[in-house]
């Protein structure tokens, strides 16, 4: 895990020129079904002045994983509120290796900026009855997986689908690891672990839901 704070020099001019964008932010959820986060998206489908400054503010904190060996290749912006509901909670991310993130705040500046929000960040989380923390992803974890639960490859398939299947029980899950939301900081996390965010949402407007940036990495 690795926690970068101060991310954005110039962030309160990124929160300005968010607010003049907020009307981007959508819920995608109405035209895609399978989405399973919560809250609204930002849609890049506009080639602005001002839109194109926001993908050019984005590029410092690419530099910014560069720099500490990870490749940004997709790159999402979302807000949630209280209600926004998701599919899924605990999960993994198949789009990277690593998952990055920058807590943004709210648009209208409601949270403490020198305080730190584990709630409203992202938690690490182990399987309650098979002690898993991830999915296996090669043969050597396959094989091992199988040694510890006793069961043949076709079995061990749907364990691990009745596992996701209980993503949404927190019940199921120990909470092990959490990288706390604090304005203005970066953290990236392993894709591929149970991970899940945030535990309570804030807010009950564009403006003062929970607002996040998603980079999707992998190792350079």
């Amino acid at each position: 895990m690795l926690i970068i704070d101060d991310v954005y020099s110039d962030y309160s001019g990124l929160m300005r020129l968010l607010n003049e964008l907020k009307t981007r932010f959508h819920y995608t959820q109405h035209r895609d079904p399978e989405v399973n986060y919560a809250g609204r998206s930002y849609l890049f489908d506009d080639d602005s002045d001002r839109e194109l400054e926001l993908l050019q503010r984005m590029t410092e904190v690419a530099g910014t994983l560069k720099r500490h060996g990870f490749q940004p290749h997709m790159i999402q912006m979302r807000i949630a509120q209280i209600g926004d509901a998701e599919r899924t909670r605990v999960h993994v991310d198949a789009d990277g290796s690593l998952s990055a993130m920058v807590y943004l705040g709210t648009l209208a500046r409601t949270l403490d900026p020198d305080r730190e929000y584990p709630d409203l960040g992202t938690s690490i989380f182990r399987h309650k009855e098979t002690g898993l923390e991830k999915p296996p992803s090669t043969e050597e974890e396959w094989q091992a997986l199988q040694d510890h639960v006793g069961l043949n490859r076709l079995e061990a398939e749907s364990l691990i689908a009745r596992i996701g299947a209980e993503s949404a029980d927190l019940s199921k899950w120990i909470e092990i690891g959490n990288l706390p939301f604090k304005v203005n900081r970066l953290g990236v996390i392993d894709a591929d672990c149970y991970h899940y965010g945030p535990l309570q949402k804030c807010g009950a407007s564009l403006e003062t839901g929970r607002l996040v940036q998603i980079f999707f990495c992998h190792r350079l």
